[in-house]
């Protein structure tokens, strides 16, 4: 069972939220338009030079969308289709 945290100030809970390798990338990345699972990896090989592992990647990516602080659409086609933008 996971533990919840208690944050007294704001900012703790920001911090908390925006902090790893890749979340500050993702979350500016997909500021500027909805991107797919792979899109992002591609993004950020063009951006940096090297790409995030999968594993860290997608990570992260719930981390995110459990904070609420992104989106994941899916959409019922085939193949699957998911979508992830910010949650504003």
């Amino acid at each position: 069972m996971a533990m919840e945290r208690e944050y007294f100030l704001a900012c703790n809970y920001l911090i908390h939220a925006v902090s790893g390798k890749w979340k500050p990338s993702i979350i500016c990345s997909l500021d500027l338009e909805p991107k797919r699972f792979g899109e992002l990896r591609t993004y950020f090989k063009k951006l940096y030079g090297v790409t995030a592992s999968e594993k860290v990647l997608a990570e992260q990516l719930n981390q995110l969308i459990n904070d609420k602080m992104v989106k994941r659409t899916s959409y019922p086609t085939v193949p699957p289709k998911n979508n992830l933008l910010i949650n504003c």
